[in-house]
């Protein structure tokens, strides 16, 4: 029912009795002696954490479905908590006792200096990650993460689609695919993990790498970097292989997704 009312209903409109009103609720915390901004959230839409910022800033999308006349009351209580600890940030809307059947939770951008780390850990909503040179955590196994100029990310999540710098760890259940495309070089390991989703990872061009793949079940592997290739039909296999002079390892593992690795063109 929620669903399609939003569908046809603009914000402050009477639905089946109950007003929905929006509102954006904001915090800020300076930056200063933080290092790390973890959040531990759920959403009905994105959370959103980007670079740039001067300060630690966090935008929150709420709704209210009650009756008409008391929304307003009901979300100036609603909150964004800062609780620093020790050079940890914790970030998470404050509803006030308020029930998840009268507020509701749209969406949670944050705005970071550089170069924080941020540690996501989102159990409902889309998760997008962009200009962040510090290293990125997110624990999001049912969510679709996009990944955009990051440094060091540890991410799980239902599938993934990143343009990153530096390496790290990826790991997709079920079905979940992860697209990659390898920015820089200056790292030592990126490692991929998936059941059967298909993987696809892209390298710059005129570099060395190590390429160690390793599939079960119906995977399929075919790399092919500056030229040279193994897998598909090639009769090298992509076991352990190493392109140019070697350089960072690319490490995949897959229980049956089609792994694909090539140039970036």
């Amino acid at each position: 029912m929620r669903a399609v009312a939003l569908l046809v209903c603009l914000a402050g409109c009477n639905t089946f009795g109950l007003e929905v009103v929006d509102r954006e609720v904001k915090a800020s915390h300076p930056a200063e002696g933080i290092s790390v901004v973890a959040a531990d959230i759920s959403v009905d839409g994105e959370v959103t954490a980007r670079g740039g910022g001067s300060a630690i800033d966090a935008t929150a999308s709420v709704e209210a479905w009650i009756e008409p006349g008391a929304s307003a009351a009901l979300l100036d209580r609603v909150r964004i908590a800062m609780e620093p600890s020790g050079s940890a940030l914790s970030v998470a809307p404050d509803l006030k006792g308020a029930g998840t059947e009268q507020i509701v939770l749209t969406d949670l951008e944050l705005l970071l200096a550089d170069p924080l780390a941020v540690d996501l850990a989102v159990s409902h909503g889309d998760v997008s990650v962009e200009d962040l040179v510090g290293p990125v955590r997110i624990d999001a196994p049912y969510s679709d993460v996009t990944l955009l100029d990051t440094g060091t990310v540890d991410v799980t999540a239902s599938e993934v689609t990143a343009t990153i710098g530096g390496g790290g760890s990826i790991t997709t259940s079920g079905s979940g695919a992860v697209s990659v495309t390898v920015v820089g070089s200056d790292f030592d390991e990126l490692q991929v993990t998936t059941e059967t989703g298909p993987v696809a990872i892209h390298l710059p061009q005129d570099r060395g790498w190590d390429i160690d793949v390793s599939t079960a079940g119906e995977g399929t592997v075919s790399v092919n970097l500056g030229g040279l290739s193994c897998g598909g039909t090639d009769v090298q296999t992509c076991d352990s292989i190493r392109f140019g002079e070697g350089g960072p390892l690319i490490h995949v593992e897959s229980s049956g997704g089609a792994i694909t690795v090539d140039d970036l063109r």
